[in-house]
């Protein structure tokens, strides 16, 4: 896992402007969200976000979880940087998401910075764990109760064998028109990789689909 010092380096080197944002944790104490802005040239006050947890479960590399989620911000803030965006953007590398027991310290830190500022907010993507792919027949599991929620899209993955080669997109169903323009996207970009877009409802039954720094949002 990269280090908060390494990440300001690079994105600093890529021409963003990188600060530190503190937040807490009530059992582990203090932390930090690194966070990299390119403001906007026309529409300065309004922000998307992409987000990618920087802390992993004690005594592991973390290499997928979450050294993938941060490799794809890293990538992106290279090419995002190449020109100039009409709204301002940010990549936040949040602290807790593993070692907050489920209280997403960090991202909510920074969630709640955002309702006290002037932000039109329009959007948040999330990375998280995006370097595995298996082709092995059986290799994904699928949480009990999904296929009542999402048949079409766990009968697709019945369909492949339950192999591990998708990509899986939540979003907040406020946010699925942001949600099905990124799948759009995505697909015309990667058509040999599966993409299942799923909207979320607030449901008990989905609580396998909360657990990562994309819930405070």
């Amino acid at each position: 896992m990269l280090r908060p010092e390494a990440m300001r380096k690079t994105l600093r080197g890529y021409g963003w402007e990188v600060a530190d944002q503190p937040c807490h944790d009530e059992e582990l104490g203090d932390g930090v969200n690194v966070v990299a802005t390119l403001p906007g040239t026309v529409r300065p006050a309004a922000l998307v976000v992409v987000g990618a947890h920087h802390d992993t479960v004690p005594g592991t590399p973390g290499a997928d979880d979450n050294g993938s989620g941060l490799a794809g911000l890293l990538e992106l803030g290279r090419v995002l940087a190449l020109r100039r965006w009409e709204a301002t953007i940010q990549l936040v590398a949040f602290d807790f998401e593993e070692t907050g027991a489920a209280r997403f310290s960090g991202s909510t830190a920074y969630v709640n910075a955002l309702r006290g500022d002037q932000t039109e907010f329009r959007g948040a993507f999330i990375f998280e764990m995006i370097g595995y792919r298996s082709v092995t027949p059986g290799s994904q599991q699928v949480p009990a109760g999904l296929e009542r929620i999402y048949p079409d899209a766990v009968g697709g993955l019945e369909g492949r064998g339950r192999r591990g080669d998708f990509i899986a997109a939540l979003g907040s169903e406020r946010g699925e028109s942001l949600l099905s323009h990124f799948a759009r996207c995505a697909s015309s970009g990667a058509p040999e990789l599966p993409l299942l877009a799923l909207p979320v409802p607030d449901n008990p039954a989905l609580r396998d689909l909360f657990r990562s720094d994309h819930v405070p949002f």
